[in-house]
């Protein structure tokens, strides 16, 4: 099985990075249940009121599909 805690740890770098001033980051899927696998990807919501309208984004993140 895959490090759950270094899926978590790179989650929060992104944040931490991408969005600083968001107010809440949520990590969802199979990382969040525990059941992900070597080819899952890190499924994410993040809430900042200094994005002025909602959008979709993949990149990748110390190795991860985000």
């Amino acid at each position: 099985m895959i490090d759950r805690t270094k899926a978590i740890k790179t989650a929060k770098e992104l944040v931490a990075n991408r969005f600083p001033t968001s107010e809440l980051a949520l990590l969802a899927g199979s990382v969040a249940r525990n059941e992900h696998t070597k080819t899952s990807d890190l499924d994410m919501i993040v809430f900042d009121n200094q994005v002025s309208s909602s959008f979709r984004e993949s990149r990748y993140q110390d190795g991860w599909p985000v």
